[in-house]
């Protein structure tokens, strides 16, 4: 190829593209955020207390969803409020409330609130009602970035719990005024990613006393066998600590390659 021509023509493709991503706003729209601090709010998934409600003494560090994102991003500090596998928003805004200032450059908000409501059979249409309360309070505190979990669905799992679709497409039809904060993190089955979970036909806890949800120690006698990162849930509502890093790795797909 002549040496003129060929220059001439990387030229106009580097135009070309430059022009192309110009564009579609590549630039402008993306956010490459990296948070330096994770805050979690919300129920036990993120509840980074000593005696968590999921299996402990597996040895893993890394046990809760909130911990799992902050890993992923790189961020050096971990800060829950969460409480309980009970938390509902209620308890969502008072933990809130005990937040200082957050900053639009340096923190992440994990949130995993909702599921409570849905087992007790609220509406999604009323638990969005108090979302949106919690959203504009952290607004008010500075928060540039928040991640929202949707209610994980258990329904095809052997426990018992309804399918939490339609809840899900409620809350999530209806959070526009918050898209330049907030982001709702999409959760698929997680009963396709543990395909060693089954007992008899039946996807069940590793905790053998799961009614009692507060998950269980890795030791105690009768828990389950086999390895436990097969498993997704502990108890009958709780994950697993490699269920919440799975919870947690789906949430940062969402958003670690930037907030658009």
């Amino acid at each position: 190829m002549n040496p003129i021509f060929s220059r001439t023509f990387k030229a106009l493709c580097s135009i070309a593209i430059v022009g192309l991503l110009s564009a579609c706003g590549a630039s402008s729209t993306v956010d490459p955020f990296k948070p330096t601090r994770v805050i979690g709010l919300g129920d036990a998934y993120n509840d980074t207390a000593i005696t968590q409600y999921t299996v402990r003494g597996t040895g893993q560090t890394i046990t809760t969803v909130v911990a799992q994102v902050a890993a992923l991003y790189g961020a050096t500090t971990v800060v829950s409020e969460a409480s309980s596998a009970y938390a509902t928003t209620a308890d969502l805004m008072t933990q809130i409330n005990r937040l200082g200032s957050l900053s639009a450059t340096a923190d992440l908000v994990v949130i995993t609130a909702g599921t409570q409501e849905f087992r007790n059979g609220t509406s999604g249409a009323t638990f969005l009602i108090a979302l949106k309360s919690a959203l504009d309070a952290l607004k008010a505190k500075g928060a540039k970035h928040i991640v929202i979990m949707e209610v994980v669905d258990l329904s095809q799992m052997g426990t018992g719990s309804p399918d939490p679709l339609a809840f899900n497409s409620v809350v999530k039809s209806d959070l526009a005024a918050y898209t330049d904060v907030a982001r709702y993190g999409n959760i698929s089955r997680p009963s396709a990613f543990f395909p060693g979970w089954v007992t008899s036909g039946v996807r069940t806890p590793f905790c053998v006393s799961p009614a009692t949800l507060d998950g269980c120690d890795f030791s105690d006698v009768g828990n389950g066998t086999g390895d436990v990162s097969t498993y997704f849930l502990a108890d009958n509502l709780n994950p697993t600590p490699a269920g919440n890093q799975w919870l947690g790795l789906q949430l940062y797909n969402g958003t670690g390659g930037g907030w658009r």
